[in-house]
């Protein structure tokens, strides 16, 4: 068996938890269109996805250590 991965133990900023930020972030960006009068669905997906991904770099051992 391989070693599990999760992704509870990575932080975006010091005691944030990554998954926490990310999701949080993906939420704004569609809020923050929505606020603007923007309503396409395929907008508003969009800006919750990249929100949703804008810190995947934080996902490496690298920026952890940091």
């Amino acid at each position: 068996m391989g070693m599990a991965f999760s992704c509870e133990k990575f932080e975006s900023h010091p005691g944030v938890p990554l998954k926490e930020h990310l999701k949080t972030v993906g939420k704004n960006a569609r809020k923050t269109l929505e606020e603007q009068g923007i309503s396409d669905p395929s907008l508003l997906e969009v800006a919750e996805i990249i929100g949703k991904t804008h810190d995947f770099g934080k996902y490496t051992q690298f920026f952890q250590q940091m």
